[in-house]
């Protein structure tokens, strides 16, 4: 095959519109670029090789596509990260909302797992988990205590929606209550017991969190406090927050108790975030400049966190 061609099979194959290589081996010999169809592995051949030639290597990706960050999106987060690189992150509480599942009753999922070549790592899961819907805040210094919100298994909620109905989910009027009861009383109490008495609230952009600079400035005016919010936050960013990182260190850990009952699941995740380690948290904040260079220099792409 002559060197455009090969360019071609390659450029088509990654470009996604022939569904696989069998679709771009008849796009091919429809055009005319050969004179028989080929076979789809005589495609990939060729498009693997054409990528070495030109200086890298592909591979067939499958499952869900990830989210692509738009232009728009790219420009705010490499703006954030620019304008917040030598922030002083220590005063900054990260906040978020995670569903946690009980996929895994009664079997202890291990971090890591030694098995022969060829055998698959597995356990029993079910399909319809049950979950807990939490609101926590992430400081230097450790964490605040979970909020258990709407959205939990087996909860009935307080709240209700424009309509009058019971709310299914997470209303400004049930954040209002997450962020007075738990999330600013209790950052105010970890960093004031750190001599720091001038902090920030960092949140995403979830349409709830708006109640938030009204509280924030409530708080401030009946307690004498200095709390402020953290403006600007880019969408489409929870790879620059580093709360994510414990949602995904708590998870693994209970997880790894193989509770039996979704009360004992419920149980586990309280004491485990109250467990995370301080020496975790400061590591996670020590990392915080190195995560916003990598974005910067990605042109605002996303980063591996």
């Amino acid at each position: 095959m002559q060197a455009a061609a090969r360019g071609v099979t390659l450029d088509k194959l990654m470009a996604g519109q022939h569904r696989g290589a069998a679709g771009v081996a008849h796009a091919l010999w429809e055009l005319g670029v050969t004179s028989r169809q080929l076979h789809k592995t005589t495609i990939i051949r060729i498009a693997k090789q054409e990528a070495q030639r030109r200086g890298f290597k592909i591979r067939a990706l499958m499952g869900k596509p990830k989210k692509k960050l738009s232009a728009a999106t790219m420009k705010k987060r490499l703006d954030f990260c620019r304008g917040h690189l030598t922030m002083g992150w220590r005063h900054v509480m990260f906040t978020d909302r995670k569903k946690f599942a009980f996929y895994y009753p009664g079997f202890k999922v291990q971090p890591v797992s030694w098995v022969p070549v060829g055998q698959e790592r597995e356990g029993s899961k079910v399909n319809h988990a049950a979950v807990v819907n939490v609101y926590a805040g992430l400081t230097p210094y450790g964490m605040t205590a979970v909020h258990v919100v709407a959205g939990t298994s087996g909860r009935r909620s307080t709240y209700y929606t424009k309509k009058g109905a019971e709310s299914k989910n997470i209303t400004s009027a049930e954040y209002k209550a997450v962020l007075t009861e738990t999330l600013i009383p209790q950052g105010q109490k970890i960093y004031r017991n750190h001599g720091i008495s001038s902090w920030t609230l960092q949140q995403d952009n979830d349409p709830t969190h708006k109640v938030a600079g009204d509280v924030v400035r409530e708080y401030n005016k009946a307690n004498g406090a200095s709390i402020s919010l953290l403006p600007g936050w880019p969408a489409s960013s929870p790879d620059l927050s580093l709360i994510e990182n414990v949602w995904a260190f708590v998870g693994a850990r209970i997880d790894a108790l193989g509770c039996k009952t979704f009360s004992d699941y419920q149980a586990a995740l309280v004491a485990e975030f109250k467990a995370v380690p301080q020496d975790y948290c400061k590591r996670l904040y020590a990392g915080m400049q190195k995560r916003l260079q990598e974005c910067i220099d990605k042109d605002g792409g996303k980063t591996r966190h």
